[in-house]
């Protein structure tokens, strides 16, 4: 990306499906345009297709990307059940494409009478030619399978909530449960405005793992038809070299509750093996009609601070409908599974005993805070019996409004015309890359060093940089308020031959980190090896591990204080799973939740946080 392009962003359109995260490019990237048909298989066919009854054939398509004249493409196919050769199936010789067209049918004809009941068949195909695209699939595999289900029967409204995107409608929902293995449930989501499509989930009652097939949703990204599966069908079935390991059991349904919580994967085909997506964004959940709801939320509504000069933050709750009273505690710290399972026994002692304090609606909390860092929330909801129900855990990082935020730091500057002036320093990202162009997004930041640590920098709110004349920063592009808090970038050269980006907030639930360390060139460029710097979003609960996207796949300077016109970083990115490398000096870490300063009277009553 040339310096004329490094602010030359093309118009995005703001909808709900476009301020998704960060789109994640999987396995191809055109060096050149052919002039061939590029006929391939395209990534939205289906791994596995489920036989209705009576049913006689399944039509699978490819596509090409020249549509012009009329051609035939050769397939060849293979058919198996258990390993071993089946004829009960016959599969069209070529697939023939009419001129203007895009897509060309390949039919698979069989007998019905000779299909066995919940036997998986599997049928290889395979397209030849010198009409292929070198950068799309040639063969695709199917498995057939009849597995006969009972009549769809009403169940009544069931509330979605798409979290990666805020937003939660209620629609009627249909089940059906399979005459072949009564533990296997599916439910029927109605179209509505998240999904102008129905939505399938399917819930295996036994493990209570929920799975949600790869579908269309009738949704646009732009040009292209949004389509949805859980990450571990997505990382098994949809996208390779991805690590699957973290999403196998994510996808579950609580059995008490009514809730199914799912790790869901938006993504859509850009044609000939280009996949977006969205990444390991965040959990959907679909609250089944018919349960309890002794659901809580709980939001971070900002901080104040009063005339007395005390600081508070202000903590919303909700309860559910069902929801008598509930306990609220809040501890220093982010809390692990062993100690919030402690404090949770806690308050069932001091509720038993008549000595916890219990709220019957929701409210805001004002809460006193004397410490940036990180806090837990710890609630514990009550049914109308006494009876205390699964608790909720909410974790954020304070931010204290009331400090120099550049106290101890000085700005990198260079002398020019005898005068010194504050350095243009060039960012390169990979966040953003492919959501809003394929390569990289570079832009001008300020960049500033530590007095007691000559070597370690910080890049002042990268995130909030404007980038047009509007105002618009690339948050906002990206849909995260990044301009909200003091978002600084963490790097610590102080040793060249080790450098390392501190783990470093940049907007809600999301951090910059480096994986491996790099090297500071000629103490300007701040480089780093492959696959070694990207976005933090989730710590993996099993094995603490912290969970990445949008990593870089190649060597690339993320900072340059010299920049030169013809610099230039075109990497792609993917999503890898790697633990921080954390260097020893202290950073005054940003927190997750940056927000204006309220300035209001003090508060009669207020909460303080409890003591570990």
């Amino acid at each position: 990306m040339k310096f004329n392009k490094i602010l030359a962003l093309p118009a995005l359109a703001l909808t709900m499906w476009g301020l998704g995260a960060c789109t994640d490019e999987v396995k191809y990237d055109p060096a050149e345009q052919l002039s061939t048909p590029q006929v391939y298989f395209p990534t939205t066919t289906p791994s596995a297709v489920d036989i209705e009854e009576n049913q006689t054939s399944v039509t699978v398509n490819v596509e090409r990307v020249n549509t012009s004249g009329a051609i035939t493409v050769p397939v060849t196919a293979t058919a198996t059940v258990g390993g071993e050769a089946t004829d009960i199936f016959t599969v069209s010789s070529v697939a023939a494409f009419a001129d203007g067209s895009a897509t060309a049918p390949i039919s698979i004809d069989f007998d019905f009478s000779k299909i066995q009941q919940e036997t998986k068949y599997t049928i290889s195909l395979a397209i030849e030619g010198a009409d292929l695209t070198p950068y799309g699939k040639s063969q695709q595999t199917i498995t057939l399978q009849y597995a006969p289900w009972t009549a769809w029967t009403k169940a009544g409204e069931a509330v979605y909530t798409c979290s990666a995107f805020g937003f939660t409608e209620s629609q009627p929902v249909m089940t059906r449960t399979s005459l072949v293995n009564p533990d296997l449930q599916e439910f029927k989501f109605a179209a509505g405005t998240l999904f102008p499509k129905e939505i399938l989930v399917q819930l295996n009652k036994k493990t209570n793992i929920v799975t949600v097939p790869r579908q269309a949703t009738g949704a646009k990204n732009g040009e292209y038809e949004v389509q949805i599966c859980d990450l571990y069908t997505f990382t098994t079935q949809v996208a390779g070299g991805l690590d699957s390991t973290p999403y196998e059991k994510t996808s579950r349904f609580d059995q008490a509750t009514g809730l199914m919580t799912i790790n869901m994967a938006y993504f859509w085909d850009k044609g000939a093996g280009q996949l977006g997506w969205t990444g390991p964004d965040g959990f959907d959940y679909m609250q089944l009609p018919g349960y309890p709801d002794y659901e809580m939320m709980v939001s971070n509504d900002g901080s104040f601070v009063s005339e007395d000069s005390k600081e508070y933050a202000i903590l919303n709750v909700v309860k559910g409908a069902d929801v008598a009273n509930y306990a609220f505690r809040i501890y220093p710290g982010a809390l692990g599974n062993a100690d919030i399972a402690q404090k949770v026994a806690d308050i069932k002692a001091a509720i038993a005993a008549d000595t916890e304090s219990l709220y019957s609606a929701g409210r805001s909390f004002e809460i006193q805070m004397t410490t940036t860092g990180y806090y837990t929330v710890v609630i514990l909801p009550v049914n109308a019996a006494g009876e205390a129900q699964t608790e909720y855990v909410y974790t954020f990082r304070y931010e204290m409004q009331t400090v120099d935020w550049n106290a101890g730091w000085k700005t990198v500057t260079k002398v020019v015309d005898d005068q010194e002036v504050p350095v243009q320093a060039l960012y390169s990202d990979a966040f953003f890359a492919g959501l809003i162009t394929r390569q990289p997004m570079q832009w001008f930041v300020t960049v500033q060093e530590s007095i007691k640590y000559p070597g370690y920098y910080r890049i002042v709110k990268p995130y909030a940089t404007e980038l047009d004349e509007d105002g618009t920063t690339v948050g906002d592009y990206y849909g995260y308020p990044c301009d909200r808090g003091h978002f600084y970038v963490y790097i610590d050269a102080t040793d060249p031959d080790n450098v390392v980006v501190e783990p470093s907030s940049i907007s809600m639930g999301f951090a910059v980190g480096s994986a491996k360390s790099g090297k500071l060139v000629d103490g300007t460029k701040f480089v780093f090896p492959a696959q070694s710097v990207g976005i933090y979003n989730g710590v993996d609960p099993a094995t603490g591990e912290y969970l990445w996207r949008c990593a870089w796949n190649e060597e690339c300077a993320i900072l340059d204080l010299d920049p030169k016109a013809d610099d230039e970083e075109e990497a792609s990115v993917s999503s890898v799973k790697v633990p921080y490398a954390v260097s020893a000096k202290p950073a005054a870490k940003v927190a997750d939740h940056g927000m204006p300063v309220k300035v209001r009277k003090p508060m009669s009553k207020t909460y303080t946080v409890k003591a570990l």
